[in-house]
């Protein structure tokens, strides 16, 4: 018997933690930003984004948007719901 196998990425890549610098709340949007994409290198794909409303708890296993850029506008708010990202 033969095994072989192909070796994983070439590099292992952590990206660092985001860390919010900008947020812009609004009765029609909730606007974020963090840190800057050239902290990333070119190895990150995207951004996962989870919301959650009320007391109902964030589905890490379903992103509520995809994001390819160090910024992200909720457009989708009502006014008076608490929102968890």
């Amino acid at each position: 018997m033969t095994i072989s196998y192909l070796l994983g990425a070439p590099e292992f890549f952590t990206p660092p933690l985001p860390i919010l610098t900008n947020t812009f709340v609004s009765h029609l949007a909730v606007d974020f930003q963090w840190n800057n994409m050239t902290e990333y290198s070119d190895n990150l794909l995207e951004f996962h984004v989870y919301r959650a409303s009320g007391e109902d708890p964030i589905d890490s296993d379903q992103p509520t948007f995809i994001v390819n850029s160090n910024n992200f506008t909720d457009q989708d708010v009502i006014v008076d719901t608490d929102y968890h990202y």
